[in-house]
């Protein structure tokens, strides 16, 4: 599981928990709605991703995120 924290366009933190490909479709529906600020999602990355690991949140040490934007484990 992982969670992924961002601010939104209003400048709100924001949050999602889940398996990559929940956080990959919430993120995208984000972008296309608008919630996400495309231009400050892809040039100062307001977001911090992470994974729980023995109940606890641990941030994921190697990961890709992609221009659609679409996170990757590596």
């Amino acid at each position: 599981m992982y969670v992924l924290i961002y601010t939104n366009a209003e400048g709100h933190p924001c949050y999602v928990q889940g398996t990559l490909a929940e956080i990959n479709a919430h993120v995208h529906q984000a972008w296309i709605s608008g919630e996400i600020n495309a231009d400050d999602w892809e040039f100062s990355g307001p977001f911090e991703f992470l994974c729980i690991e023995d109940g606890k949140l641990t941030p994921v040490n190697s990961w890709e995120m992609t221009n659609i934007p679409q996170f990757w484990v590596n």
